[in-house]
Parts: C-alpha cells; structure tokens; sequence
C-alpha cells in the first residue's frame, strides 16, 4: 500500500485540513472531459481566427472594383447610371472616388458626404441595400463583391441624396465671415491647395485627409499625356498607380521623401518602365535579327502610342498601324507585356 506523507494511513484524511483526499482524487477524473471540451472550443476560435485573417489580408490589397453607380436625387428620379472601374486598398478609396463623381454629376461644390447615404447590392435586386458607412460595411462589401464575380454579376452602389435644409442669406453671410477669420489667422495659406484639398468628411480620419489631399497634388504635378499619371526619369515613363501614390504618399507623410523623389521602395523599381519607342523595336530587331520592326516606329510615333500602351492594342488597331502578320502582333505584344500596367 502507497502512503502519502501527512495523511492518515486508516481513514486517508489529510492530518492537517481534515479534508478526505479520496473525494478529491475522485472529483479530478472529469479533468480530460474538460480539456477536451476547451480544446475543441479552441479550435473554432483558431478557425473564427483564420477566417478574420484571410479578411485583413482582402482588404489590405489593392485590387481594381467594378461597379454600377447610382444616383437617386431627393426630389426627382433616378439619374442614368455610371458603370466605375477603380482600384481601391481601403473602403476610403471608393468613398473618395464615389464623392467626387457624385459632387461633378450635381454641380454642387459644397455638397459634403453627410449629404447623401451610401448603399450597396447586387444589380436588378429590388432590396434596399446594405449601407455602406464603416469597416464593418467594407467586409460585408468585399465578400459580397466576390461572391458577385464568381457568378459573373455585377455589384450597385446606390448614392441616395437627403434633402437639404433652406439656408437664408444671413446664416450663409455669417457662415462665410466665420470662414474668413478663420483664413486671417493662418499666414501660410496656399489658395490653390486650398481649392483642391480633399473635403473634410465626418466618416475620414485627419490622416486620410492629409493623404487625400497629397495624391491630388501628385496626380496634378505628375499629370502625362501619355497616361493619367507617371513619373518621368530620363525619358522614361513609370505610370503610377493607385498602390505607388499610396506608398508614395505615405513616405511623404513620414518625412522619409518628397513630392520630386519616389520612395526607395521595390513598388518603384525602374526595371520594368517603358522605354522610347526606338530603343523598344531596336530590342525587337536585335532578338528577331530581320531589321523588320523599326519600320514601324514612325508610324507609332504619328499615332503618339507609347509603348505601355502597345500591348492593349486589338488586332484592327494593329491592322491600321500597318502590323498585319500574325507573327508580327505576337513578338510585339510579347515585348510589350512587361511593361503593361
């Protein structure tokens, strides 16, 4: 028999408490039911953990959204729609985005995003819609929007316009006095800043403001009649996209660059920017050795194709810059996709 130090060998009761330790040696056999309850229970929360996380992962990348805008005035009918392609990496880029062709379609300047209410939905769905306002919102969005393209529908964004409350002369007299000493106060005050900056809306943080504000000016300063938007370093041309504005503006932000430098980030690298279009068929002829391709280099410049714009060409548009072998498109087009973005 095994006896225990400080418990009585005939009644096995601890010599100390006066507890009986058979009670509790038999109360501690449910121990491994509760384990394995906690375990199981542990692995719905790592499973609730990697779905939260495949989400996160969604919204942080920047991806190009299409959708059907909407917008339904207070006091008329629905004005014709406007099908939107843009490429977003928060739910701030479609409200941006969303304000500035609502505010261009209604001529108001001074429309502000409390103005109007967000909703989102599948087309031809008669519903009312999910409002489209937080983070919340966004997941439900994005979910919703993959769910839409893997069965090849199309998403709504419904922009409802609230009514507007009868300001009289006096209230907007005050209105602009109290904006004019607020102006007196400031002595640095660039006007043409001022005229572009991003509204200041209830649902944007200072941070996005500020960020908003910094892409306007470099998508005004970095304005290409080539592209929208690109950086120009020795002749050539680095479109800038939606993520290198981002990242560009953020580094701005830090102090780390400025607005004549890009960030030393592998986004911006210059490997794969767009050459002249005779250094372009000069590759061409030097991989093909016919000499064929430089032929084709005037007729390219009269038409001001660059050569980021090549590979989107369709086959009628190369059979009017006079590329009509099959051969021809393929070899140029090939070349061209590296620099397609």
């Amino acid at each position: 028999m095994e006896y225990s130090i400080g418990t009585c060998l005939g009644c096995k009761k601890c010599l100390y408490c006066g507890n009986e330790l058979s009670i509790q040696k038999k109360t501690r056999k449910s121990t491994p039911n509760l384990k394995k309850i906690d375990s199981n229970e542990n692995n719905l929360v790592n499973n609730e953990l990697i779905n939260e996380c495949e989400i996160i992962d969604l919204e942080g990348t920047v991806q190009t959204i299409s959708f059907n805008l909407v917008v339904k005035p207070s006091n008329s009918a629905v004005l014709p729609s406007k099908w939107m392609e843009i490429e977003v990496l928060s739910l701030d880029d479609i409200l941006v985005d969303v304000y500035r062709y609502v505010k261009k379609l209604i001529g108001d300047d001074e429309i502000m995003h409390s103005d109007y209410l967000i909703t989102f939905k599948p087309e031809k769905n008669a519903g009312s819609g999910t409002q489209l306002i937080d983070m919340h919102d966004y997941k439900k969005f994005l979910s919703d929007y993959k769910k839409l393209s893997d069965r090849k529908k199309n998403m709504t964004i419904m922009v409802s316009l609230k009514k507007k409350e009868k300001k009289d002369k006096q209230s907007k007299r005050k209105r602009g006095l109290a904006l004019d000493s607020e102006g007196s106060g400031s002595e640095n005050v660039d006007v043409r800043k001022k005229k572009n900056a991003v509204p200041k809306l209830a649902d944007f943080s200072e941070v996005i403001q500020q960020e908003g504000h910094v892409i306007r000016e470099l998508r005004e300063q970095y304005r290409c009649d080539q592209h929208d938007t690109c950086f120009i370093d020795n002749g050539r041309h680095t479109k800038l996209t939606a993520m290198h504005l981002q990242c560009w503006v953020k580094e701005i932000i830090r102090g780390t660059v400025d607005n004549t430098k890009m960030p030393n980030l592998p986004i911006f690298t210059q490997s794969n920017t767009a050459p002249f279009l005779d250094e372009f068929f000069a590759k061409l002829d030097g991989s093909d050795g016919t000499g064929e391709f430089a032929n084709f280099k005037k007729t390219f410049e009269d038409e001001h194709i660059s050569v980021s714009q090549i590979y989107d060409l369709t086959d009628a548009e190369f059979d009017q810059l006079g590329v009509k072998k099959i051969g021809w498109r393929k070899a140029i087009r090939a070349a061209a996709r590296r620099y397609n973005r």
